[in-house]
């Protein structure tokens, strides 16, 4: 349905929502942040003309800015980085002095006379770089049959439209913008909206002017070029269409089914129809310091989170690829049409799309079992804020380095999750309700968490704004104590830290759902929904035989402590415990033991409880959680008592599914066959690692053979166990590919081999053309958790050789998150040190998660592994 006070915006209306101009007044006053533009001048439309030389890596522009003066003023400031402006002026006011501030990234124009309120034209010639990393115009090259090729992208967010045109880049300074592109005539342009005009002008060139976009911030725009193909479909109305690199439209069909799909559902979902008449996804060769990047319209994504190759694709691929497009085109409505207000709410773009990247795909694929999935990266949440480096969803951020830095596990998966326990708790009708109202109150504006809350509340008429401030405003995850006295349950709240300063008292309203086991997943009537809110017990009814689930369906954010009655209940039933609460046992019984607040027995107890039944992806999580302790371990004795166990224990799980898929398994069976795969190779089992050696050598033989979707899964087992034969085998494999793609892979697989001599020659690789320049961190980063201290070492000795490579971005995150998977305290020391060296002190959150990483695993081989080891050594 569509909110009757909405205009329809289709293709011929796309601005009938648009805000009236601005009147020729002072704004009123806001306070600003550091790193915000004076709002004395803002714009109203940009039309910008760029011609790049892909060859030289530059590029040549002009713009024209329509722009309100509200106030009289000498001076008019914009965003500039690596820009160079050859010319400026202002119709009646003379030409301006220009004077550069690298530092806040702007360049000042000043008239020799103030310029009176009222609205202008702003007229710039200025000239600019082309980057090899991924930020603001920058290039991709790749290998083809017919030879190297390039094409050229932009990346905006979060503060990159300044290295394309000299603009007001403040997400609430949104502007129409218009394009035109002077590029050659035998490659594909596009941009945010359609061509409206192209033209020869001679010497292999074209002229493509795009239609001009609808109100957006500058960090939403686009422009791509390159041999391209695009195929496309009408989806209610609009063009949706998928443009590759020329060659790979067969791995394109997938994305274009799933996208057709998903804006059909989104169409519905939000009540308001997708509001541009196209809408691309254009995929880029490599890897780079992003995924994907919603712009409006032209939504970019790097290959291996689009395209899917009909013969070698795994389960695992398909669902990744429709889960990152749901993803993105979920911010054409929540971060395009409506925009968050400045980057310290960049939440509201991410965790809400990360959320509904879930209730998208588990509507259209409910066999896929995502929000079982969504468990994985919830934990990931949970780790992130359980430590003293954690920070709130809502972060201020005053500086171009602390806009960059935001968006991690917590602006992510826990504002997903916390948007998952609001639905929740308000009703999923409610809810979507009071999304729809936001949408049409702020569509082509810019809004903050406040708004969003208030206006789920007034649906609801539940208390949405105290529980998301609590779980928005401050950091950490609160812990649900549960007590057993006598019959009588009753819970009270803590907090779940793995560090000390992370155990500081804190208090959140928590709404919390319990159920007894067996009406967990089917009674809501049997459900018990209460408020944990202080130090008070709240009490449950606990009567009948079968013990309480609290938090039944894991839709709460919070870690839960059960009585050790309560426990011992659930684990002896625990194969008739719903799958996502048996997600939820396993996490909240390793996470205790962790911290120090429960028994690592409790977590392996239920390990074996867990029925060969049991859905796929609970084994899955399992096999993840089994990696993530043997990654603890120290090589030795230990260690293959450990991987000994857990071999006996996932052994029986792979027998049932074997190296090849069976007619009529569940697409899940399929992810878990090649998890297993990867996890029974780390641990050593002899039989898979001689069976994927087997396979591999097939392949080599004859690499024309796609050899199955569980190829790529044999190929890493066999990278991993390499010896210089098989690595020399791998590294012809990624030389010859000329599918970028399956290119990315086989370089990815030679990171990862365990025999230090052999990654050494890997890591040599990235300093060479032989792997990608967007590559060669992603290698970095997959060497590091094979052989974190090798990797260390090599990286810090070829510092000088990957920050000239870097984007600001990377350049920040790249040492700690190699430096992340150590156990070793002199390493954090190590960081610290080069830190103060290389990194400004406004930019090191990732350097203090990693310190805290490095920290918590020390702790746990020191403090935990010994209870891990008896508790093995008595089986």
């Amino acid at each position: 349905m569509r909110r009757a006070s909405l205009l329809l915006a289709t293709a011929t209306g796309v601005l009938a929502l648009a805000a009236p101009a601005i009147a020729q007044t002072t704004p009123a006053p806001v306070a600003l942040h550091q790193a915000q533009l004076p709002r004395t001048v803002t714009p109203t439309r940009y039309d910008i003309a760029v011609t790049p030389d892909a060859e030289k890596m530059v590029f040549t522009g002009s713009v024209k800015i329509a722009i309100d003066i509200h106030a009289a003023t000498r001076t008019i400031t914009l965003n500039a980085l690596e820009l160079t402006i050859d010319r400026a002026s202002l119709a009646g006011a003379g030409t301006p002095t220009i004077a550069y501030d690298p530092e806040l990234q702007t360049v000042t124009l000043t008239f020799a006379k103030p310029l009176a309120a009222g609205r202008y034209t702003l007229d710039l010639a200025y000239h600019g770089k082309i980057n090899r990393s991924s930020q603001g115009l920058f290039a991709l090259d790749y290998d083809t049959p017919q030879g190297k090729k390039r094409m050229l992208a932009t990346q905006f967010e979060a503060a990159d439209a300044r290295r394309f045109v000299p603009s007001f880049d403040e997400p609430d300074l949104k502007a129409v913008f218009g394009l035109t592109v002077t590029a050659p005539k035998d490659q594909f342009a596009v941009s945010n909206m359609p061509i409206a005009q192209q033209t020869d002008i001679g010497g292999g060139l074209s002229r493509v002017t795009f239609q001009p976009s609808p109100k957006m911030s500058s960090y939403l725009m686009y422009l791509g070029i390159g041999d391209m193909q695009r195929i496309h479909e009408d989806v209610d109305g609009v063009d949706v269409g998928v443009i590759v690199r020329r060659g790979a439209t067969d791995q394109a069909h997938y994305a274009l089914d799933a996208a057709a799909h998903i804006l059909r559902f989104y169409n519905d979902y939000f009540g308001i129809k997708f509001p541009l008449p196209k809408l691309d996804l254009i995929g880029g060769p490599g890897s780079g310091g992003f995924g994907a990047m919603e712009n409006w319209g032209a939504i970019f994504y790097f290959e291996s989170d689009l395209l899917v190759d009909p013969k070698t694709a795994t389960d695992a691929d398909k669902q990744n690829v429709y889960l990152v497009i749901a993803h993105e085109m979920a911010h054409q409505w929540f971060g395009d049409l409506v925009t968050m207000g400045w980057w310290d709410d960049l939440w509201l773009n991410e965790g809400f799309a990360s959320w509904m990247e879930n209730k998208a795909t588990d509507s259209i694929h409910p066999e896929w079992h995502v929000w079982l999935q969504f468990a994985a990266g919830r934990d990931s949440a949970f780790s992130t804020d359980a430590l003293t480096s954690t920070h709130p969803v809502v972060e201020p951020a005053d500086t171009i380095d602390q806009v960059n830095r935001i968006g991690d596990a917590i602006t992510y998966e826990k504002g997903a999750a916390v948007i998952r326990m609001i639905e929740a708790y308000a009703g999923q009708d409610d809810f979507r309700t009071g999304i729809r109202r936001y949408l049409a109150a702020h569509a082509y504006g810019n809004a903050t968490t406040a708004e969003l809350f208030q206006t789920i509340q007034a649906a609801s008429g539940k208390p949405i704004v105290k529980i998301g401030d609590d779980f928005t405003q401050q950091s950490g995850v609160p812990l649900i104590k549960e007590s057993d006295a006598g019959g009588s349950v009753s819970l009270t709240q803590g907090r779940f830290g793995l560090d000390a300063a992370s155990r500081q008292p804190r208090r959140w309203t928590v709404p919390v759902i319990a159920a007894p086991l067996g009406q967990a997943a089917t009674d809501q009537a049997a459900e018990q929904r209460v408020a944990v809110t202080g130090t008070d017990p709240v009490a449950l009814n606990a009567g009948g035989a079968a013990p309480l689930i609290v938090n039944a369906g894991q839709t709460g954010y919070f870690r839960t402590q059960y009585a050790k009655s309560q426990l011992a209940r659930l684990a002896a039933a625990f194969g008739q415990v719903p799958a996502a609460d048996q997600l939820g046992l396993l996490s909240d019984t390793w996470a205790l033991a962790a911290s120090g607040d429960g028994d690592p027995a409790d977590f392996l107890d239920l390990t074996g409880k867990l029925p060969l039944s049991a859905d796929p992806t609970v084994w899955d999580r399992l096999s993840d959680q089994l990696r993530t302790i043997d990654g603890i371990y120290a090589p030795g004795p230990q260690r293959d008592a450990f991987r000994a166990y857990a071999r006996a224990l996932l052994a029986p799980e792979f027998a049932t599914l074997g190296f090849d898929a069976k007619p009529g398994e569940s697409d899940n069976a399929g992810v878990l066959r090649n998890s297993l795969i990867q996890t029974l190779g780390r641990f050593g089992d002899a039989g898979v690692i001689a069976e994927a050696r087997r396979r591999f050598e097939a392949h080599a033989a004859d690499p024309a053979s796609a050899g199955g979707p569980t190829m790529r899964a044999v190929i890493a087992v066999a990278a991993e166990h390499a010896d210089q034969a098989t690595f020399d085998q791998l590294r012809k494999l990624a030389a010859a590919a000329t599918d970028s793609l399956q290119k990315q892979h086989l370089d990815f697989a030679l990171a990862t081999v365990a025999d230090p001599a052999i990654l050494q020659q890997a890591l040599a690789l990235t300093l060479t053309d032989e792997v990608p320049t967007t590559s060669g961190p992603r290698m970095l980063y997959v060497a590091a958790q094979a052989n974190p201290d090798l990797t260390w070492t090599f990286a810090t000795e070829h510092r000088p050789y990957f920050e000239s490579r870097l984007d600001s971005l990377q350049r920040y995150q790249l040492y700690a998150r190699i430096a992340s998977p150590s156990p070793d305290l002199a390493r954090a020391d190590q960081l610290q040190a080069f830190a103060e060296k290389y990194i400004p002190a406004s930019a090191r959150r990732d350097v203090l998660k990693a310190q805290d990483a490095i920290r918590t695993r020390a702790r746990l081989r020191t403090a935990v592994l010994p209870q891990i080891d008896q508790w093995v050594a008595k089986r």
